[in-house]
C-alpha cells in the first residue's frame, strides 16, 4: 500500500468510526497471488463521544492508524 493509499484509507476508516459503524470492509490488492483483491472486514471501535470535535476526530484518526498498522507485516 502506498503512502497516499494509507492516508486515504486512514481518513475513510476514521469517517466510519465517527459514524459509529460497527465494521469496515477494506479491499486490498494482492500482487503476490493470482487473486486481484482480497477483502478484509475490520471491526471498528466505538467513537469518542466527549471532548471537542477536533479531539473526537483525532481519536478516530489515531484508531484508524492503529488498525492499518496492525494489518502490515
Amino acid at each position: 500500500m502506498t503512502l497516499q493509499q494509507k492516508i486515504q484509507q486512514t481518513e475513510l476508516i476514521a469517517d466510519a468510526i465517527q459514524r459509529h459503524d460497527k465494521n469496515y470492509t477494506l479491499d486490498v490488492k494482492n500482487d503476490n497471488t493470482w487473486i486481484n483483491t482480497d477483502t478484509i472486514n475490520l471491526e471498528l471501535p466505538t467513537p469518542q463521544r466527549c471532548g471537542t470535535s477536533i479531539q473526537q476526530r483525532s481519536y478516530a484518526t489515531n484508531k484508524a492508524k492503529e488498525i492499518l498498522e496492525g494489518l502490515e507485516y
